[in-house]
């Protein structure tokens, strides 16, 4: 006998209502095992005569029942389980940390003889500069903006020009009260 499509599709369903009433008309099941309490599950090892206390004492531990009860225990109490857990989000590298430096301690000598801090590199470039009526302009850029100044004159960031000759021009540091100097080409 052969069915239609039609036929067979009306047969499927047919059975699929039947299995969703029988399911809803047998309801849930009466006898459900309700797990014990742990203490109840676990079942002593059998003890026979044994040679050494190291046995005896082997002997009195515990097992499981089920081997399925410490999962069983893991769902009822997490909070338990959760103690046994590491942190599996913990911060991986693949850089390895460099050592702490160690301090270095200071001798008494060597903090008597010790040299006083540098002051910062001159941060100013020569650009040229301009001789006019006994005066001298001095234009120079600091990170790329110009700078114009002559000698007594304080720049900003705290530097004073001293002096203008053909080949340096003279700056003291006034935080420091340090004197550098700015190399220039030499006037042909």
């Amino acid at each position: 006998m052969t069915l239609t499509r039609m036929q067979r599709r009306t047969l499927m369903a047919g059975a699929l209502c039947l299995a969703v009433l029988a399911a809803i008309y047998a309801g849930p099941a009466e006898d459900v095992v309700k797990p014990r309490p742990l203490a109840q599950r676990e079942t002593p090892v059998a003890s026979n005569r044994s040679a050494s206390p190291a046995q005896d004492a082997l002997a009195a531990t515990t097992v499981p029942a089920d081997p399925d009860l410490e999962q069983l225990r893991r769902r009822l109490h997490p909070s338990e389980a959760a103690q046994e857990i590491k942190n599996a989000f913990v911060p991986r590298t693949w850089v390895v940390a460099k050592p702490a430096p160690q301090p270095i301690a200071a001798s008494p000598a060597a903090s008597v003889a010790s040299t006083p801090p540098a002051p910062p590199p001159l941060p100013f470039k020569y650009l040229g500069q301009l001789n006019e009526t006994g005066r001298t302009l001095v234009f120079l850029s600091r990170d790329e903006a110009p700078v114009v100044g002559q000698v007594g004159e304080t720049l900003d960031g705290g530097y004073r020009i001293d002096k203008v000759a053909d080949t340096a021009i003279e700056f003291t540091y006034l935080p420091m009260n340090a004197r550098q100097v700015l190399a220039i080409g030499g006037l042909q």
